[in-house]
């Protein structure tokens, strides 16, 4: 079951967020750190968290909020990116982080938090880690557009693809 949590259900949720997150990236942080990284985050203009669950057991998350030009992390995209490309950007969700549990992947999970995400209109993007050939696939697979490849936006940061994704109105 995908549910995108409330600011007042994410103190409920964000440790299991932060380990499976540790669990997939080489991230540095503490577990401590992370939850409290996650909390400042949910303050950003724009927050938004979605979480599977099996049984009371989150089985992968998605979380990110609204792009703007002076976050850290943009910043390093934007000597990458044109000045049209940086627009695009401002006005967009920034997908920061989304992983799905070991045993749970392959069946879906993943596609299905990025489609209750984009199931809002609007501008989406992220990025994955040039050399993740699983990941680069998947977001291909589920239609997000390659923008720029092989960023190297920082020396402690592996080069990244960024992908982007316009979710327009769906009449029926």
């Amino acid at each position: 079951m995908i549910k995108e949590l409330t600011n007042v259900e994410l103190p409920d949720y964000v440790e299991d967020i932060a380990a499976l997150h540790l669990a997939n990236f080489d991230d540095k942080r503490s577990m401590r750190q992370l939850c409290e990284d996650m909390k400042k985050y949910s303050e950003t203009q724009g927050f938004r968290c979605l979480v599977s669950t099996n049984s009371g057991i989150v089985t992968g998350f998605l979380f990110g909020y609204m792009s703007a030009a002076d976050q850290f992390y943009r910043g390093l995209i934007d000597q990458f990116i044109t000045a049209d490309e940086q627009q695009v950007l401002n006005s967009s969700f920034e997908v920061v982080s989304m992983a799905v549990k070991q045993g749970y992947r392959q069946n879906g999970t993943g596609s299905a938090l990025l489609a209750a995400l984009t199931a809002e209109p609007g501008r989406y993007y992220l990025t994955a880690d040039v050399h993740d050939v699983r990941a680069n696939a998947f977001y291909y697979k589920n239609d997000w557009k390659l923008v720029k490849s092989n960023l190297k936006l920082h020396p402690n940061i592996a080069p990244k693809n960024l992908y982007y994704k316009q979710a327009d109105v769906h009449i029926n």
